[in-house]
């Protein structure tokens, strides 16, 4: 059976779930191919995810989860988080079928699939990672053309009360730029940064079809959102030194890439986008 196929036979599970709100109430059939479902898209991530981590931390992964604790992460994740709008994701998921033209068992499919990924996410960073782990000299990013490390976010003086107090107010700061620009942002714009999230190609069919624009136009939009962004930044907290401005900018992109990620999955015209991601979770 193919993966299209495949997904399409799952909707009435999906929907028995939905109807009974927990699986422990589903049938057996159900039960079954939800955790089944669960399974496999978590262990996929978990290897893709976990890479770096040491044989120890993989071994653990592949060795501990199993499909019903799979579900359970899964399941918990939905109830417990949100999207930026306030809704629940367990909603966000079901409502992705108004106005979809896939097959509702795809649909659920590549919503959940989506979620998967996060939920991995946070199950690594919450088990797995320990302070100090991560090189002080760990490329981070870059600005005004000079590459930075962790070690230059550390400010020089962690003993003053009036630099530490302003540096907390770093993560307020950096959401408020980010939704200002997000707010600006054009609509091929937007599916650029998308792209780029996704790690996808600009010159990528899928991505110039969606932007409805050539890559050349998508790159130029791409390196000015860049310009304009570390522009902005360097503009209005010069007063804040190298160092803070850094932490700015990179706090200020990853807001901004979460606002777009959201964005893109609630946006119809942006589900093609989100097909690679998928990518390898087909197979038996």
């Amino acid at each position: 059976m193919n993966a299209v196929a495949d997904k399409a036979a799952a909707w009435p599970h999906w929907a028995e779930w939905k109807r009974l709100c927990a699986l422990g109430a589903c049938s057996e059939p159900a039960q079954a191919w939800l955790r089944s479902f669960a399974h496999h898209r978590f262990h996929y991530y978990a290897r893709h995810l976990a890479h770096g981590l040491g044989a120890a931390a993989e071994s653990t992964l592949l060795r501990d989860i199993e499909g019903r604790d799979a579900w359970h992460l899964f399941e918990s994740h939905l109830v417990v988080n949100g999207t930026r709008t306030g809704k629940r994701y367990k909603d966000w998921l079901f409502a992705r079928l108004a106005g979809a033209r896939t097959e509702p068992g795809v649909t659920i499919e590549t919503g959940a699939t989506l979620i998967m990924r996060d939920v991995v996410r946070e199950y690594l960073r919450r088990e797995f990672s320990r302070p100090g782990q991560i090189s002080l000299h760990f490329p981070v990013g870059e600005l005004e053309g000079r590459s930075l490390t962790l070690e230059d976010l550390i400010p020089a003086t962690d003993d003053d009360p009036a630099t530490a107090a302003a540096r907390a107010e770093y993560p307020a700061l950096a959401v408020k730029e980010a939704r200002r620009f997000v707010e600006s942002l054009p609509w091929r714009t937007r599916v650029a940064i998308l792209a780029k999230i996704l790690e996808r190609s600009l010159s990528d069919p899928a991505v110039v079809a969606v932007a409805q624009c050539r890559k050349s136009v998508l790159s130029a939009d791409y390196g000015a959102f860049r310009a304009a962004l570390r522009a902005r930044i360097e503009a209005h907290f010069a007063d804040e030194g190298p160092s803070g401005r850094a932490e700015i900018l990179l706090r200020t992109m990853q807001a901004i890439q979460d606002d777009i990620f959201s964005w893109g999955k609630s946006e119809t015209g942006c589900a093609r986008l989100f097909i690679g991601v998928e990518e390898g979770v087909h197979e038996p």
